[in-house]
């Protein structure tokens, strides 16, 4: 139909949030550790009041920020599963970070 939009299929919305957290965590590869790593120190020096996790997955660290450090927390990511997974935002259809201030 002319004028109609063709939707790339995306892979990051099919993969089960298991199947990502498992590969993430792998001692190889190290990234969960990391992001966790580096969510927590951000929060501890910057001190913020709110937050957005951009590309949220099972959390990416969420579990490094204690009781009462943040007076919002917003966890966005492309598949709804993992946000739905950490229940802190409703699905969205696009996300675009690419002008995200960096603190």
């Amino acid at each position: 139909m002319p004028g109609e939009r063709k939707r790339m299929p995306n892979p990051w919305r099919d993969l089960p949030l298991q199947d990502y957290e498992g590969h993430v965590s792998f001692a190889s590869v190290g990234q969960a550790q990391m992001l966790a790593r580096t969510l927590g120190l951000l929060v501890e020096q910057h001190a913020p009041r709110s937050a957005a996790i951009i590309g949220c997955a099972g959390g990416n660290g969420m579990d490094r920020i204690g009781p009462g450090q943040l007076e919002r927390l917003v966890a966005v990511d492309i598949n709804h599963a993992y946000v739905e997974a950490v229940g802190l935002f409703e699905p969205v259809d696009l996300i675009y970070a690419a002008l995200a201030p960096i603190r």
